[in-house]
C-alpha cells in the first residue's frame, strides 16, 4: 500500500484498499473492511476509475449485508451493479445474483459497524453520494 502511495499510483492504492477490504470482511472485521473500501471509493471517484469504484461500492454493500444491514447493503450493491453494467464488467452477474439472494432472505437484526475501541465515527456517504449521520464510515464522494 505504501509503495503505491510513494509512487503516486492512485489506481494501485484503490485496488490494494479494495483487496484488503475484501479480506477483512471475510475475516469478521467488517469495520476495518468498510474503512478500506471507503478509502478506495474516494480514490476511485477522484481519479475516475469506475471498476474500482464499483468494487468499493460492492465491498461496502457486502460489509453492510454481513452485519445484517440488508437495506443499506442492497443500496450499495445496486449502485455497484449499475456501474458494472455501464462499463460492461462481468462482475455484474455476481452482484445481480447476490441481490437476488438477499431478496429471498428473511431480515436479520443489524449489527453496529462502529468500532468499540474509541475510534472516531465518520460521516458516511449514502449509496447515492449524499451525506448522512450514521454508524458506518465512508469518505465524501468525488466531484
Amino acid at each position: 500500500m505504501e509503495q503505491f502511495r510513494d509512487l503516486g499510483d492512485r489506481l494501485g492504492q484503490a485496488q490494494a484498499l479494495n483487496n484488503l477490504g475484501e479480506l477483512l470482511c471475510q475475516t469478521q472485521t467488517a469495520q476495518w473492511a468498510l474503512d478500506h473500501h471507503s478509502q478506495a471509493l474516494a480514490i476511485a471517484r477522484e481519479i475516475g476509475a469506475p471498476l474500482e469504484e464499483a468494487r468499493a461500492l460492492e465491498g461496502i454493500g457486502h460489509c453492510h449485508l454481513h452485519n445484517g444491514n440488508s437495506g443499506e447493503g442492497a443500496a450499495y450493491l445496486r449502485q455497484a451493479l449499475a456501474i458494472y453494467r455501464r462499463i460492461g464488467a462481468s462482475d455484474s452477474r455476481r452482484v445481480d445474483e447476490t441481490l437476488r439472494e438477499q431478496r429471498q432472505k428473511p431480515p436479520r437484526e443489524p449489527h453496529s459497524l462502529i468500532r468499540s475501541e474509541g475510534h472516531q465515527r465518520h460521516s458516511p456517504v449514502t449509496p447515492t453520494g449524499g451525506h448522512q449521520p450514521a454508524a458506518s464510515p465512508a469518505p465524501p464522494a468525488g466531484p
